[in-house]
């Protein structure tokens, strides 16, 4: 590499918020930027040439020294202990290389301060309970596989979908890991062997797709994916997800891509800034690139559509667009005044692509002090803003949502013993949401002795037995008011299977009590109106009846008197239906078989006059709709009425009997009507019969209750009807 470019890539070590060092062989420090000095707190000039030993704590020598030897191509990290300017014990993450590769009798690391680590593996196990309820959510199962040097496996932890991609527990599993590969399909099991013994043997990511054959599901497809890594023992662990893909089987690309290793010195400097992700770049003092890493060059074609090369203008590269050459010229303007600053700023072409970066800029000079241009680190902040935003109007839109809905939401965790209310559960008490959440007693204020006792009992044994509850409670507001709420919980379980704490809502029901009320009220109302209504229409009937008896006295025909008997009989029949109505607790419905038992008597007093005919009844306890119980018992009565006034003329032979059978069955009612008697005329035709009594039996059979009727050949008549129940 020329010598020009080492105060460039100086420059890029010294703007990297981690320290850098490269010790010789010999153990004695050549070089260490200032962030690596700033962690011990010596003086930059005064480690160079310091002994490696003198630094690391005594404890981790001999780990340091171990792992040292021999170091392989890819590097090693470890947990270390550093020794700052006062001896105290420095906690540090630390990755090391070898430099052979680079023509370098050495060594070189980077050292990472712990802080953000800590506060990362704090909040992920603060996470943990979440993480694994969400993994119940995850489209897929995952899962860890260890395989071990002399061949053997197991799982080490499998998600409860396995139960849904292999129909096997995981218990069964993690007791038994064989019988994942029982049920993979004969012809894929090697392959998928190969392909684990390939990933162990390279470390490179595994992916596969393989069919499996399952006792319930049948044949179907599995994509897997994850990454190895060898642990201590020389075993491997493979960190994974299992996707069902039956339904959309396709290939997919490698989910993980190897990172090229970070060079050392002027190698190792070139490969931290091409094998970082982030956007590095100089420019001298006319605006022409001194170098920049891929990742700043693929940056710029995608959201400016130029290409750049070393010894380019970056002004003109953006000639096209007046507005970000303006932008970004003044920043690195800024940059060379002398100027060491972090700033965010949004750059793109309009028509093509537009995010934000934040920048740290620093000035790049020569041995001498010579200023020769700046440099800076840019990283895409675009979809951590996209994301704040996003939460931000999500959590707009549940404060709105339960607003609207009076719907407050609460956690209790038991490890910390806080309690979180939503604003909206503040409002339904009455409280300030300002306000501090009131004590145990004061929760206590709030509710009836008798609603805070199942309250209580209910969260303590969702505690206790893990399950979900739902209460519906009348709270006394602060200012004294009351208010009806629903309040549901469910538990929050951690990865070992723990209750962690309680979750749920509180939702203001006082606007659906009081409708409730209403509605009851109405109904209540509705209910005594049409009892009126049954009443008086069975009064009615009862009138015309009465009336009907006027008038045959006042007849001359017996055809005429008759006629008023038909009509009487029938009259009988529909009031006994209301009457039926208006003293059952159903006013919709009528309990069928009794009415047929009650309608036989008064067919019996009106027909029978004195003669020996059998009248049998046999009824399945059956309630039919008002609807369907008018005419159906309209039927029954001119059936029964036609038999018994000509079925048996006098001196007939034999015992006259008529029989009426209604039954229930799987989508429909069966009516049967039949008697002993001499039947009809050979010469009638039931079907096209003009008597009044038989058309009007036919019209309610068929066009009232949608059935069909019919008359079936044998000694005597017999009528069958059969009407849907719907």
């Amino acid at each position: 590499m020329p010598q020009e470019c080492e105060p460039f890539y100086r420059v890029m070590v010294e703007t990297l918020p981690q320290g850098v060092f490269l010790f010789a062989k010999e153990g004695n420090l050549r070089f260490c930027n200032r962030r690596f000095a700033k962690m011990l707190g010596f003086p930059l000039e005064s480690l160079t040439g310091c002994a490696l030993s003198n630094i690391v704590h005594p404890d981790d020598r001999a780990r340091l020294a171990g792992a040292l030897e021999p170091i392989a191509p890819a590097g090693v990290c470890l947990d270390i202990h550093l020794l700052a300017v006062d001896r105290t014990p420095l906690p540090v993450f630390v990755r090391i290389w070898p430099l052979s590769d680079f023509g370098i009798d050495g060594i070189a690391g980077m050292v990472f301060d712990p802080t953000e680590i800590v506060i990362a593996r704090t909040e992920m196990g603060e996470r943990d309970s979440i993480l694994y309820q969400l993994t119940k959510q995850v489209p897929g199962g995952i899962y860890q596989f260890q395989l071990f040097p002399d061949g053997h496996f197991s799982f080490p932890f499998v998600s409860e979908a396995v139960q849904t991609l292999f129909e096997l527990t995981p218990r069964q599993v993690r007791e038994d890991a064989a019988l994942i590969f029982a049920t993979c399909h004969t012809n894929d099991l090697e392959a998928l062997m190969a392909s684990i013994r390939h990933s162990a043997a390279t470390l490179e990511p595994w992916t596969f797709e393989f069919r499996v054959v399952l006792p319930r599901q049948g044949l179907r497809w599995r994509c897997g994916l994850s990454k190895p890594e060898r642990l201590a023992d020389g075993s491997t662990l493979w960190h994974g997800i299992l996707f069902d893909i039956t339904e959309r089987k396709q290939a997919q690309d490698e989910l993980w891509k190897t990172h090229r290793e970070l060079e050392i010195a002027n190698n190792l400097l070139r490969g931290i800034i091409d094998g970082s992700s982030e956007l590095v770049a100089a420019l001298d003092t006319g605006f022409n690139y001194l170098t920049f890493n891929r990742a700043y060059r693929d940056e710029f074609q995608t959201l400016f559509g130029s290409s750049i090369a070393i010894g380019s203008n970056m002004i003109g590269a953006l000639a096209h667009l007046p507005e970000e050459q303006a932008k970004m010229t003044e920043l690195w303007r800024q940059a060379l005044r002398g100027e060491s600053f972090s700033v965010q700023q949004e750059f793109g072409d309009p028509r093509r692509v537009r995010r934000s970066y934040e920048f740290s800029f620093g000035l790049i000079r020569g041995a001498e002090g010579s200023l020769i241009g700046a440099a800076h680190i840019a990283r895409d902040t675009s979809e951590r803003l996209r994301a704040q935003q996003a939460l931000q109007r999500s959590d707009s839109a549940l404060r709105e949502a339960q607003r609207v809905a009076r719907l407050g939401s609460w956690v209790w965790n038991l490890d910390t013993d806080l309690v979180q209310w939503s604003e909206e559960l503040y409002a339904i008490i009455g409280l300030d949401p300002k306000a501090p959440l009131p004590t145990c007693q004061q929760m206590h204020a709030l509710c009836a002795p008798e609603d805070w006792e199942k309250l209580k009992a209910s969260w303590e044994r969702s505690l206790r037995e893990g399950i979900a509850f739902d209460l519906e409670l009348e709270l006394i507001k602060v200012d004294g008011g009351k208010v009806w709420v629903t309040v549901k919980g469910e538990p929050l379980f951690d990865p070992d299977g723990r209750v962690g704490g309680l979750i749920g809502t509180c939702q203001d029901i006082g606007d659906v009590k009081r409708a409730q009320r209403r509605l009851e009220q109405l109904l209540l109302e509705k209910e005594i109106l049409l009892r009126e209504v049954h009443h008086r229409v069975k009064n009615n009937l009862q009138a015309m009846i009465y009336l009907m008896d006027f008038d045959m006295d006042k007849m001359d025909s017996e055809q005429g008197r008759q006629v008023l008997r038909d009509l009487q009989q029938r009259s009988r029949a529909m009031a006994l239906i209301y009457e039926s109505l208006y003293q059952s607790p159903n006013l919709a419905e009528v309990a069928f078989d009794v009415y047929l038992q009650e309608l036989s008597g008064l067919i019996q007093q009106a027909f029978v006059q004195g003669r020996n005919i059998e009248l049998s009844v046999q009824a399945d306890p059956v309630r039919l709709k008002v609807d369907m119980a008018v005419p159906c018992g309209m039927i029954v009565n001119e059936l029964v009425g036609n038999a018994l006034k000509y079925a048996f003329p006098p001196r007939y032979p034999g015992s006259p009997c008529i029989a009426v059978l209604f039954k229930e069955e799987k989508e429909s009612y069966s009516l049967i009507v039949s008697d002993n008697g001499i039947g009809l005329p050979k010469e009638v035709d039931w079907n096209c019969a003009c008597a009044s009594g038989l058309k009007l039996v036919r019209l309610w059979a068929t066009h009232q209750m949608g059935g069909e009727i019919e008359l079936i050949p044998t000694e005597g008549t017999r009528y069958h009807l059969r009407f849907p129940k719907n």
